[in-house]
């Protein structure tokens, strides 16, 4: 099987993993409807793909905070209390303000999702706060 580079976009390219493969031929049943509807085609959405990762990267390591190092293409992107670092700097030295609504809730295991779902029916509200920047 030949993989076409855009891994994330081609249900084809995930074929191999069985559990995924329905998710991923959705997802391209609806980039293409899309797609249809813009009038683009499917190089200009791929060209803009690497900023919606970086997002992706960024948007994880501050909402679940992991201060492990991600990196994709020529970024590195690491937490640091409530910073988001990338780097190189794709924001032109600016630093963005960031914010989420989220649940707590301890840290463990959960038996089932139904568990799953009653902490997170009786977990407190917050707000994180932080911001993202280059370095």
């Amino acid at each position: 099987m030949k993989i076409c580079g855009w891994k994330w976009l081609c249900a084809r390219c995930n074929a191999a993993d069985s559990a995924w493969r329905s998710f991923f031929a959705g997802i391209e049943e609806t980039r293409d409807a899309w797609l249809r509807v813009s009038g683009r085609p499917l190089d200009e959405l791929a060209a803009d793909y690497p900023f919606l990762r970086l997002g992706d990267l960024i948007s994880l390591a501050f909402c679940t905070g992991s201060t492990d190092e991600q990196s994709f293409g020529e970024w590195n992107v690491r937490l640091s209390g409530t910073r988001v670092a990338v780097t190189p700097d794709p924001f032109g030295g600016a630093t963005i303000p960031v914010a989420i609504s989220a649940k707590t809730i301890h840290q463990q295991s959960f038996g089932s999702d139904d568990e799953l779902r009653g902490a997170l029916r009786h977990a407190s509200s917050t707000i994180l706060r932080g911001e993202v920047a280059g370095s």
